[in-house]
């Protein structure tokens, strides 16, 4: 059979048109398969990005040093070790005065974090009726023992839990410090298993915890709660990594 022009012009469209439908199912599959990578690829980076929410189950209870070893007030030169997270110092202090959850024969054995509750900063302890040298005390006293932030000028109340002292002029921090709850294991050893609240400043998800900036009015905040505050997304200490460090 002899193929007219006009046959051959509709063989010839016949051809592309199923050329150009195999082409765009060609094209198809391969934007398909592309998306199916990127959105593989997009879940792969959204879970790279996203943060791992973590936080303890239980305070670490660890000892830090034999009670005997602290026979004598070391407040200008303190004890020093990481609770409850490798990144919290904190204070171990032999007040030479009865205090609030203070241990020992004298009840005048505490500890605090080291963290200033006004914007982090390291504060010191001081004896009673001492002055801070530093241009933020001025002529700062107080006549038990005392932390001072020479950053911005927080002073704390060590006997009575790490309470805002606002005797001479007003603390900027506030929210009293976070004291460490220390106990005295059966083989005469200083432990320690928990914290008081506020919550240690610069940890855990904002709002921080308690929520009141009125120090006077702390709302309960349960042990859960403060828990989760304070070793939030954080590394743990344990026996190796509390670094207790004499003074």
């Amino acid at each position: 059979m002899v193929l007219t022009e006009e046959d051959k012009k509709d063989v010839q469209k016949e051809n592309n048109e199923g050329q150009d439908e195999s082409r765009r199912n060609f094209l198809k599959t391969l934007f398909a398969a592309g998306a199916i990578a990127t959105i593989g690829g997009l879940g792969s980076v959204g879970r790279y990005l996203t943060p791992q929410v973590t936080w303890a189950k239980a305070w670490p209870v660890l000892k830090l040093v034999p009670l005997s070893s602290i026979n004598q007030v070391n407040i200008d030169k303190p004890t020093t070790f990481n609770y409850p997270l490798i990144n919290q110092p904190n204070y171990l202090l032999k007040l030479g005065i009865k205090a609030k959850l203070g241990i020992g024969p004298d009840g005048d054995i505490v500890a605090f974090s080291q963290i200033c509750q006004h914007l982090g900063c390291y504060w010191k302890p001081y004896q009673g009726g001492s002055h801070p040298i530093c241009t933020a005390a001025g002529n700062y006293t107080y006549p038990t023992p005392f932390g001072f932030c020479c950053c911005h000028g927080s002073h704390y109340d060590l006997t009575n839990g790490g309470a805002l002292l606002e005797n001479d002029f007003q603390t900027p921090a506030p929210l009293p410090l976070p004291q460490v709850i220390l106990d005295v294991d059966s083989s005469g050893n200083i432990i320690v298993k928990g914290m008081t609240p506020p919550n240690i400043y610069g940890f855990g998800p904002t709002p921080r915890l308690p929520a009141s900036a009125n120090p006077k009015d702390i709302p309960n905040v349960t042990q859960a709660e403060l828990l989760e505050y304070d070793t939030f997304n954080g590394t743990l200490v344990d026996e190796n990594t509390i670094n207790v460090q004499p003074g």
